[in-house]
């Protein structure tokens, strides 16, 4: 499945993977923010890339590989870490 995965999003999974298997996804005013435990914050503050991470985060959504548990909070899902540990 990974060949059909983004960079940002096998950034993502990874990422997650290693830091706890969560990450909040939170738009503020200078830009939208995906904090993955103690990682530093992933940032994107142009119109662009904002709608890329979300619909990123849509898509991983969409595959199975996380799931929103309330608020602005992602956790990989079984699969997810699966395709983690493929990366």
């Amino acid at each position: 499945m990974n060949a059909k995965l983004s960079e940002f999003a096998k950034t993502l999974l990874k990422e997650a993977a290693q830091n706890g298997g969560a990450f909040l996804m939170v738009e503020l005013s200078d830009g939208l923010r995906i904090e993955l435990g103690l990682r530093p914050t992933l940032i994107a503050t142009e119109a662009r890339q904002k709608t890329e991470r979300k619909e990123t985060v849509k898509d991983l959504e969409s595959k199975g590989l996380i799931r929103f548990t309330g608020g602005s909070r992602y956790e990989l899902t079984s699969l997810g870490y699966k395709e983690a540990d493929k990366l």
